[in-house]
């Protein structure tokens, strides 16, 4: 069986080689760090986990016995009442389906569950509350927090919905507070939207006032130009549009005139009748002449009813012929009246051919007139059309505009009348099923509790325990080299071992003593057995092991072979001499005074192993074991003896160990588990290194067994294995026989 610390519980042994006596190159001079690793939380968890076990067990029965007391005596209910929201409409007088964008919708939603939740709205419930034993019960205090406190108002997501609930511990109380709050919702609702179409109205009221007036004004501008002359009173815009026309048609003909009589003053002498017959004024005459237009025209149609008969009808039908016939009249008589034209203008001309000159010059001056007169005239008619065309579209517009507004009254009217913004969908009902507490959430609950404390206080003794329990806490905490540990006697259960420090004697094939063979096999590789012929045994307190370690490892390291000499170098509580009274009373003390031979001093308990007590205790301690005569002694010692051990007093309590220290080969730092903190190892190492001091490493002593440790394993392991039937005259190990004094 092995009981050196697995990879995991013990950091490498560094090995120093360089000169006895001093502090090894880059030694730590402060604490450590501390990290908190994955594997320790697995520790934590394996040590206390009957403490997790019995924080859950307690939280988890105290949640289920509470939510049953909970549900017999005080139980509490919750009363609830849907409203739907209607979106609001934008007419009446259409079609219209009311759907709002989602965004729009969902702010609308929240926006009435705001105003649900409102002082204004728990007045106009107070009326029916009032009348609840929960009013007696707050009257006291203050009802509107009390209201805000226990109501909730909240939108179901996806749904237009709104949901009002309450809970308490009177059925009928939050049943009548819910409905009474419900119904204030609606009404307070109804008289905001109301309040907001009144609003509207006026606005409409006051908006068809400024058109009206609009409209007048553009009625008294139209009958203003339409007065303006007798020819366009009661006329249209259309009538003054062909009047300018005409205008304009008969200035051109002026115009044109005008140039042919200056033409005709030119020729007019030179021409004769038969010219005068192709003049112009004849052809112009009969271009003219409205009766011959009207045969002209009169003709036309009845060859174009003709043409269509003849679709129509067969060539002798009568409608055909007696068509022909008239058309044949028609033709008939635009041909007589043509020639009586052509006559009468010819003979007209030939009247005008004395007055020519007279007549041309009066003519040109009546055309130049009328030129201007017409200009004038279509001037004004030109601005007198734009401006009534003005007036008549602004007229129009605002005969437009009245009918939307007073469509729009109506419309707002209309919803004013019929708008339900919130409607009231399930009335709260009075509740059957308890609502709090529930199993479903109080035994969770009680688990969570259960799991936190326990986790938490397993965690919080950890932190605040701060002793040294196991090897990883040498190599985290301190960092000095781990040389191996000592069980607890209480945890050897197979073992009666009355005293330790002798347990080499009493129970050479123990448990504990295959420990100690551990830590000397750890010792000889922690480097050359040059450098470890004097070693020092040291502790931080007192009654940390020193002595048990001293004389277990001596009988270790003298059953390999090598000769040994525990020296009890404690003058302060010696030790060596009550556990061996057979050794001489003369020790360290007397031998550094040099008052007998140290070779006299030395009692041999077993071969190998020799002991030297303290001696008288000397009244300056410190002093005698820095003095010349103890380096010369030890010097001796080791040209003697292969290895020697000096058992020291506790280095934090008195100096005589820190300076022995600094003059053997290494130091032995024992540590006890469970009482040594891992600071005052630290501060104990510190010490040590301003001294120059090669710590070995550090022995953890009376290691106990803990759960979810691999002590417990390895303890049993030992004991299986060292039961199992031995070959026929094997010797088991046995005790060495002391010599002197026996």
């Amino acid at each position: 069986m092995s009981l050196v610390p697995t990879r995991e519980e013990t950091p490498h042994i560094v090995r120093y080689s360089g000169p006895a006596g001093r502090r090894k190159p880059n030694a730590p001079s402060g604490a450590t760090g501390f990290s908190f690793t994955g594997k320790d939380f697995l520790r934590v968890l394996r040590q206390r986990k009957w403490l997790i076990m019995l924080s859950f067990v307690i939280f988890t029965m105290a949640s289920a016995g509470a939510t049953l007391l909970w549900r017999e005596y005080a139980p509490f209910f919750t009363a609830e009442a849907l409203l739907v929201v209607n979106p609001p409409k934008r007419t009446e007088l259409s079609a219209d389906s009311g759907v709002l964008a989602k965004e729009i919708m969902d702010r609308l939603m929240l926006s009435y569950a705001m105003s649900s939740k409102s002082e204004q709205v728990f007045k106009r419930a107070m009326g029916k509350i009032r009348g609840t034993s929960w009013f007696e019960k707050v009257s006291h205090g203050d009802v509107m927090q009390a209201l805000f406190d226990e109501v909730d108002v909240s939108v179901i997501p996806r749904t237009n919905f709104l949901q009002i609930k309450m809970t308490g511990r009177s059925k009928k109380d939050i049943t009548n507070i819910v409905n009474a709050i419900a119904e204030a919702v609606v009404a307070e609702a109804k008289s905001v939207s109301g309040a907001g179409r009144d609003q509207a109205i006026a606005r409409l009221v006051k908006e068809v006032t400024d058109v009206e007036g609009k409209r007048e004004l553009a009625i008294k501008a139209i009958h203003l130009y339409r007065s303006g002359t007798t020819s366009a009173t009661d006329e249209s815009y259309e009538a003054l549009k062909s009047e300018a026309h005409i205008l304009v048609q008969h200035l051109t003909i002026i115009e044109r005139d005008f140039v042919a009589a200056e033409q005709a003053l030119k020729t007019v002498k030179s021409q004769t009748d038969e010219e005068l017959a192709e003049m112009p004024e004849v052809q112009m005459q009969l271009q003219y002449d409205p009766l011959l237009r009207q045969f002209e025209s009169r003709s036309h149609a009845l060859e174009l009813e003709l043409d269509a008969a003849k679709t129509k009808y067969l060539p002798n039908h009568k409608v055909v012929k007696n068509l022909q016939t008239r058309v044949g009249l028609a033709r008939k008589q635009y041909d007589a009246k043509r020639k009586e034209i052509i006559q009468k203008a010819i003979a007209d001309v030939k009247a005008l051919r004395n007055s020519v000159f007279l007549g041309l010059e009066q003519q040109i001056t009546k055309l130049n007139m009328k030129k201007r007169e017409n200009n004038a005239k279509l001037k004004e008619m030109k601005k007198r059309m734009t401006d009534l065309k003005t007036a008549e579209e602004e007229k129009a517009a605002a005969d437009v505009r009245l009918a939307q507004l007073n469509v729009r009254r109506l419309d707002l009217r209309l919803l004013k009348r019929g708008e339900q913004p919130l409607v009231v969908h399930r009335v709260a009902m009075q509740p059957r099923v308890i609502s709090m507490p529930k199993f479903t959430v109080m035994i969770p609950v009680g688990v969570l509790l259960g799991l936190f404390f326990g986790f938490g206080i397993a965690f919080l003794l950890e932190f605040m325990d701060t002793s040294i329990k196991a090897p990883s806490d040498i190599a985290r905490r301190v960092d000095l080299p781990m040389l191996g540990m000592v069980p607890h006697l209480d945890d050897v259960e197979e073992e009666e071992i009355e005293d330790l420090r002798v347990a080499f004697i009493t129970n050479p094939n123990t448990i504990v003593c295959e420990a100690f063979r551990q830590i000397r096999m750890t010792l000889q590789f922690s480097g050359p057995a040059e450098r470890q012929k004097s070693i020092l045994v040291t502790s931080p307190m007192p009654e940390d092991g020193r002595t048990s370690i001293c004389l277990n490892l001596g009988h270790a390291i003298a059953g390999s072979g090598k000769k040994v000499l525990v020296i009890d170098a404690n003058f302060r509580q010696p030790m060596i001499r009550r556990l061996f009274p057979q050794c001489p009373e003369s020790g360290l003390s007397t031998t550094l005074v040099e008052q007998g031979d140290w070779k006299e001093l030395v009692y041999e308990v077993e071969p190998n192993l020799h002991v030297m007590a303290a001696g008288p205790i000397p009244p300056n301690p410190s002093e005698l074991l820095g003095s010349d005569q103890m380096r010369t002694r030890l010097e001796e010692f080791t040209r003697e003896y292969d290895h020697v051990i000096f058992d020291s007093s506790p280095c934090m309590v008195v100096t005589d160990a820190g300076v022995l220290s600094a003059i053997v080969d290494g130091t032995i730092l024992v540590a006890r588990a469970g009482v040594n903190t891992h600071g005052i190892i630290q501060r104990t190492r510190d010490m040590l290194n301003q001294v120059g001091t090669h710590i070995f490493g550090v022995v953890l002593n009376g290691v106990r067994v803990t759960a979810g440790g691999y002590l417990r394993k390895n303890y049993e392991t030992f004991y299986e294995y060292r039961e199992l039937p031995q070959l026929p005259g094997a010797a088991g190990p046995g005790r060495g026989k002391t010599v002197a004094g026996r």
